[in-house]
């Protein structure tokens, strides 16, 4: 594949495939392709639809005032560093008046406005902290440290596109659940809540999760983030959560495996027309790998008969309990090992994950540090100075809220799906057939 050039209808092919069936590394295996030459035309046809798929060539662009001499540059940045009151017009002025200029060639008012925000515009600094997380290690034990991931967005027929969450035991191999949902191209937050119920349910709890940096898991546009609901419902679980720090194959490579494991076992030839036998065929699939399926790498035994102890973790787990064995106080404890640096907004309010707290417009433009009280449940917010500025009782850190709508309709004595099924009453349907005893 090295020294070939890619012609566009084959670019073409690569991506609308990548996008619309199947992942990178099948469609490359199917075209003859790398996996990196098909997700570099993907994302390429992703941002910038066909027009993204054509070689651009020439010279390479250049900057705002690249085509005039760096002298230009020069000398407005003089200008501007020993006069900030002055525009784009005025420089402009000042340069036609300027002898080493005398008949030059003069950037335009609008080209040197734009000049003078990239380069004068000062960019406030963002204080970074870091999440606390369990440290990588190898694991030793079953159920020790789960992988979970979602695949990439799979058509379905008479279904449209369905995302597969899968989750593996890095040890011993056993893939702990394999879940369908959608129609959607992205899972939601419930979604991967409800991959993990039903792996807790069948396999018990874990002592740690491996995420990557899905926007469902962390707040990865914030120098400073704050937990997402997930990851506090993993901890309020007792289950430590790890961030991987490299792409796969250096890490997740057990739940890559796992993905094409079960595209391969489930996810070809004819599939059923309904999400719930959807799932009923990949749980099927499922236990057949677990528990027949010769793995080469565990000398060709099955996961389960490798390692027979990986059919419970010992931690026991039901949906119905989920209240009882949510602990807050270890959220309080994590939560108050960090803190975070947040700007006031000019309406005097400051926002943390997605929660809005109100400070007052006196510090408008202020960046406040955050801490959080154990004791109290409370942020404290403080100014640059070390001045207190105000203390918010914290919002959504309540079970209910950690639980989403799993919270509700569990209290209910029955419960009766809306017609016709949407994307969030079809999570509830798979979810409740999880609940021993119901129907």
């Amino acid at each position: 594949m090295h020294g070939r050039t890619s012609a566009y209808v084959e670019r073409l092919d690569m991506a609308k495939r990548a996008v619309t069936a199947a992942s990178d590394a099948t469609v490359g295996r199917a075209l003859g392709w790398s996996r990196w030459t098909v997700r570099k035309w993907r994302r390429a046809y992703s941002a910038g639809g066909q027009a993204g798929l054509t070689r651009r060539m020439g010279a390479p662009a250049v900057g705002i005032l690249g085509r005039f001499p760096a002298a230009v540059g020069a000398a407005i940045d003089r200008m501007r560093r020993a006069n900030p009151g002055w525009g784009a017009k005025t420089i402009l002025a000042e340069l036609s008046k300027d002898g080493g200029f005398c008949g030059a060639d003069l950037p335009s008012p609008s080209a040197i406005a734009a000049y003078i925000k990239v380069q004068h515009t000062p960019r406030p600094y963002r204080r970074h902290t870091e999440l606390a997380q369990a440290a990588q290690a190898r694991s030793t034990s079953a159920h020790e440290e789960w992988e979970l991931d979602a695949q990439g967005a799979v058509r379905i027929p008479e279904l449209g596109s369905a995302c597969v969450i899968n989750i593996v035991d890095t040890l011993s191999h056993v893939i702990t659940a394999s879940v369908a949902v959608g129609p959607g191209r992205a899972p939601k937050v419930l979604d991967y809540q409800l991959a993990c119920r039903q792996a807790f349910t069948e396999f018990g709890l874990p002592q740690r999760i491996t995420l990557d940096h899905d926007t469902c898991f962390i707040e990865g546009t914030s120098p400073s983030p704050f937990p997402r609901q997930f990851h506090l419902w993993l901890l309020a679980l007792g289950i430590d959560v790890r961030f991987i720090e490299h792409p796969p194959p250096q890490e997740h490579a057990t739940i890559e495996r796992a993905h094409y494991t079960m595209l391969r076992q489930a996810l070809t030839g004819e599939l059923p027309p309904s999400w719930v036998r959807l799932n009923q065929h990949l749980k099927a699939r499922r236990t057949f790998y677990n528990e027949d399926y010769p793995s080469a790498a565990l000398g060709d035994r099955a996961p389960l008969q490798a390692f027979p102890q990986a059919r419970h973790s010992g931690r026991s787990y039901a949906p119905n309990l989920e209240v009882d064995l949510l602990d807050l106080d270890r959220v309080a404890q994590y939560l108050a090992q960090h803190t975070w640096f947040r700007p006031v907004t000019p309406k005097g309010q400051v926002w943390i994950h997605d929660a809005r707290y109100t400070i007052g417009q006196q510090w408008a433009e202020h960046t406040l540090t955050i801490r959080f009280d154990p004791a109290t449940g409370d942020f404290c917010f403080t100014a640059e100075d070390g001045q207190q500025v105000a203390t918010r009782h914290a919002c959504n850190l309540t079970s209910a809220y950690l639980m989403g709508d799993q919270a509700d309709w569990l209290l209910l004595p029955t419960y009766q799906l809306h017609l016709p099924l949407s994307r969030d009453t079809i999570r509830e349907a798979l979810l409740i057939t999880t609940l021993r005893g119901t129907t």
